[in-house]
């Protein structure tokens, strides 16, 4: 072949480029490389998300009497009474926010930090709207799933920074595992598709370890590089600045705040509160750090952007989630509570107020709003809105509204934003597959799980590869 012919037939050389490394065993000795050194990590990260996929439900199901109120047809308390009774049961907290939820049977949750905190999301709790009783207690289950996100982000130590950047290499190294692995495989699937997808039972030894490495691996493959590509939002900020540009959205200023990310600057948005609840109804949050679901039911959640490393650690944080912008989040603009004035009634009665004027803007078509507490004596209040139907979990919508003036001052809707606001809302609901339902819920979780099975048959196969070959060894010595 002459060089000319490179010039034009530029695919014939990558032809041999590719031929050389598949004599050489390039790409299988980087696939099995890179699955001895992060297999590990890799099936750690898989099987805590895969057990974060049904946190709220799971949860809920812990907590009915905390998270659900028989109403017997009792009309609900005004918002300022309830803030009234949560303040009189926690005279030392400061109240940061409080959701409401559409549904009669929900309980109406807030947010309460102590009043000279730096945390400025404080801590989620329950009251019930008909009686004003506060129910403080634990949330069964919150300590587990709070240790759980700690090691799928940061592999147990949230402090250093070290584990977060070990995750973000071993997401790195999951995605080249995919590929190659799709490429070594691509022969076989090649000449026999249907057969290269279906695992034989019957068959033993290596080549039934083989086949189930591989024919889970094409099944999950998309599944997988979708969690990987989304996951790396929250390694790297390049990668993230990169993925607002491609949007052709603004990246949000960096702010100073009083917390910081325990791992070093990421947008804490995995570390969301999904919400429990039933068809038609909004979930509650949970638990701090918890993974999200939504579309399918009405949700209430607001978006974190940093945490502190104790926070982290004790996983007794709440917060809701929402856009990227939710307003729902708790005086996420304010360094510290250490320098404002006490609350007084007149804060209550503001919130009321804007409750009000949401309901005469948005009427009946909510699932579930969450007003934060005027802060520094502001006079306009943030709210945030699910719709009745929200086209997935972060679908909300956000309103500023003037209680001085009895007016709406801004009204942002979901379906207002542009394709690339709505792409990076859903950064996160890309990641947990509940950006597809309960369907792409559950096959996203089978897929952290089948993480596990690569790193258990892929050691298996290298280890029965490597006792092969000092049998042949010996015999060849021998011989």
């Amino acid at each position: 072949m002459k060089w000319k012919d490179f010039w034009y037939y530029p695919h014939r050389l990558l032809a041999i480029v590719q031929g050389g490394f598949a004599k050489k065993g390039f790409w299988f000795q980087i696939h099995w490389f890179l699955g001895a050194v992060f297999g590990v990590i890799i099936a750690i990260v898989g099987v805590t998300g895969a057990a974060l996929s049904f946190r709220s439900e799971i949860t809920g199901l812990l907590n009915k009497e905390i998270v659900y109120v028989e109403s017997n047809g009792r009309e609900s308390l005004g918002v300022s009474e309830i803030l009234e009774k949560a303040n009189a049961a926690l005279p030392m907290s400061r109240i940061n926010s409080i959701t409401l939820d559409a549904s009669p049977d929900k309980t109406v949750r807030f947010s309460a930090s102590d009043a000279n905190s730096t945390n400025m999301r404080g801590r989620m709790r329950y009251i019930n709207q008909y009686s004003g009783e506060v129910m403080d207690a634990e949330m069964k289950g919150e300590e587990f799933f709070a240790l759980m996100v700690r090691w799928h982000r940061w592999l147990g130590d949230a402090a250093s920074g070290w584990g977060k950047q070990t995750v973000a290499i071993a997401t790195v190294a999951l995605i080249i595992l995919s590929l190659s692995g799709l490429y070594i495989y691509f022969p076989f699937m090649r000449n026999k598709f249907l057969t290269s997808l279906k695992v034989d039972f019957k068959q033993k030894g290596r080549i039934f370890l083989y086949r189930l490495h591989s024919a889970f691996g094409v099944w999950t493959l998309i599944f997988v590089l979708f969690m990987s590509f989304t996951g790396l939002w929250w390694s790297y900020g390049w990668y993230r600045t990169g993925l607002y540009w491609l949007a052709g959205v603004e990246p949000p200023a960096p702010r100073t705040m009083a917390t910081g990310n325990p791992a070093g600057g990421a947008p804490n948005e995995a570390n969301q509160t999904r919400t429990i609840g039933g068809e038609n109804s909004a979930r509650t949050p949970i638990a701090a750090n918890q993974r999200e679901t939504g579309g399918r039911e009405n949700v209430i959640r607001t978006s974190g952007e940093r945490e502190s490393a104790a926070r982290t650690a004790s996983g007794r944080e709440n917060v809701g989630r929402g856009g990227e912008n939710a307003s729902i989040e708790v005086a996420n603009n304010a360094p510290s509570r250490a320098n404002e004035g006490a609350q007084t009634n007149a804060d209550y009665l503001a919130a009321a107020k804007a409750f009000d004027l949401f309901k005469k803007e948005i009427g009946s078509d909510y699932s579930t709003v969450t007003i934060s507490l005027p802060q520094r004596a502001s006079k306009v209040l943030n709210v945030s809105y699910y719709a009745l139907k929200p086209a997935h979990s972060r679908a909300s919508n956000q309103l500023q509204i003037d209680v001085e003036k009895d007016e709406i001052v801004k009204h942002t809707k979901y379906d207002d934003k542009t394709l690339g606001e709505k792409f990076i809302s859903s950064i996160f609901p890309l990641h947990s597959g509940d950006f597809f339902g309960v369907v792409g819920l559950t096959l996203f979780c089978v897929s952290s799980l089948a993480m596990a099975l690569f790193a258990i048959t892929g050691y298996m196969l290298y280890f029965e590869r490597f006792a092969r070959n000092r049998r042949r060894a010996k015999k060849e010595k021998l011989n």
